[in-house]
């Protein structure tokens, strides 16, 4: 943690000397904003106080490219979401998708992002498609060197942007359905078993509660440690989700509050669910995610599932506290549901409905 601290302050050190070096650069500024993020100073607590939104902001405004540009604005949604200024990450969010309605392959991945923090799921779906021609999906040790082709990874980003949005079953069911056909198009079978894998683990162990256990699941030999639970689980045997809760009350006593993934927060929690642990779903949600939203830092909006199941991270927290008899927590974040998702499409509108009525005083 000292080294940690260390690094942060020497980062923002560095980023301060470049913007006041290259005050015209939004490079430096937008890196000056991360520095101070991971510092803890996101929003401006006095007058004329250094802090990382204004610092996106300049970046934004000196931006000479439209990539520039576009970084800048989904780090002041994130920035914004940090400090709970959901209503402000919107509308930056939306004037992403407004100003980005063509994004080139490297735009898409943020426009991605955007998308799905809004619930705008078919253009989080056609974004993420897009960017199979530009991020390249490489296989796990020991295939380093096997690419995954454009056309089965763009049919299983398709599929993880359906499943992290959690909707519609049958789209996730169709795109997880050609994503098997095109493997069998464009990979050889020496290698399709472990491209498959690569494409279609976590989109499949993010649809379990839609979808249920897919041929893709199997026991802990080889697949991540959510999937081998959920496929205990389909088989009937709780036991392994009860052994990794219990472990994992152990390791929070160590554990950094915001050390994992939004989406991996999410997926434990409804797991913890499955076996009726309502407590320790709460635990896992408040600990590794919500009440630790700056420690997110930049994997917040890394990627599309990530901002997807952020949103549905709050829903199903505002459930929770409303199963409990805590109005206070459930209609705190069911209006940042609201906030973020109150224009999502139609497949994500009985979130909001259901947001809508846990938000009532």
């Amino acid at each position: 943690n000292e080294a940690i601290a260390r690094n942060i302050a020497l980062l923002r050190t560095v980023a301060a000397d470049w913007v006041r070096a290259a005050p015209g650069s939004s490079a430096a500024h937008l890196q000056l904003a991360r520095a101070l993020e991971a510092s803890g100073a996101i929003a401006a607590r006095a007058a004329q106080d250094t802090n990382a939104i204004d610092e996106a902001r300049h970046a934004r405004a000196l931006a000479e490219r439209p990539l520039q540009r576009l970084n800048a604005m989904v780090d002041e949604a994130r920035l914004d979401i940090e400090v709970e200024r959901f209503g402000a990450a919107r509308a930056v969010a939306d004037s992403i998708l407004g100003g980005w309605t063509q994004p080139s392959a490297e735009e898409a991945r943020l426009v991605a992002t955007a998308a799905a923090l809004t619930g705008h799921v078919g253009r989080t779906v056609s974004a993420l498609r897009m960017t199979a021609a530009y991020d390249t999906i490489w296989l796990p040790p020991p295939h380093e060197r096997q690419v995954a082709p454009i056309v089965p990874a763009a049919e299983a980003l398709a599929f993880l942007g359906y499943a992290s949005c959690g909707a519609p079953v049958d789209s996730m069911r169709v795109s997880a359905e050609r994503t098997v056909h095109a493997l069998r198009a464009w990979v050889d079978t020496a290698h399709r078993e472990e491209v498959r894998r690569a494409l279609m683990d976590w989109p499949a162990t993010i649809a379990y509660d839609e979808m249920g256990a897919s041929f893709d699941h199997r026991p802990a030999n080889g697949a991540n440690s959510q999937m081998a639970r959920e496929w205990a689980l389909a088989h009937g045997d709780a036991t392994v989700e009860r052994a990794y809760l219990g472990q994992i009350k152990d390791q929070m006593r160590l554990a950094m509050p915001g050390d994992a993934d939004p989406a991996g927060v999410f997926v434990d929690a409804r797991l913890a669910l499955a076996v009726r642990d309502t407590a320790s779903a709460i635990s896992e949600i408040d600990f590794y995610g919500l009440d630790a939203v700056p420690r997110f830092g930049l994997r917040l909006t890394e990627a599309a599932d990530e901002g997807a199941t952020f949103v549905r991270m709050m829903a199903l927290r505002a459930d929770l506290a409303h199963h409990t008899g805590d109005a206070r927590t459930a209609s705190h974040w069911a209006q940042a549901v609201i906030a973020l998702w109150g224009n999502a499409d139609p497949e994500l509108q009985p979130v909001v409905t259901r947001a809508r009525a846990l938000a009532q005083p």
